[in-house]
């Protein structure tokens, strides 16, 4: 059984280190697929690609809208921290 995930922790080249406390969509009987808020104009998405990769990916959010044909950073693996306690 894998232990829960209780926070993620992104580096990101932009921004530094993101910490997501409130993960929105995470289910332990289902692959990794996160979104959450940075702030009123950003929203990550941290997602399982397959064969172990892990994804983040940094979208513009304008309007309360998100805008996913328009990518602000994306990063995998060593950039990407499942914390368990």
């Amino acid at each position: 059984m894998t232990p829960e995930i209780k926070r993620i922790k992104i580096t990101s080249e932009l921004f530094g280190a993101i910490h997501l406390p409130k993960l929105i969509g995470l289910n332990k009987d289902h692959p990794l697929d996160v979104w959450t808020s940075i702030g009123e104009h950003m929203d990550i998405n941290v997602f399982e690609v397959g064969d172990g990769t892990i994804q983040a990916t940094i979208y513009p959010v304008r309007d309360g809208r998100i805008n996913t044909l328009h990518i602000i950073e994306s990063l995998q693996n060593d950039n990407i921290e499942l914390i368990t306690s």
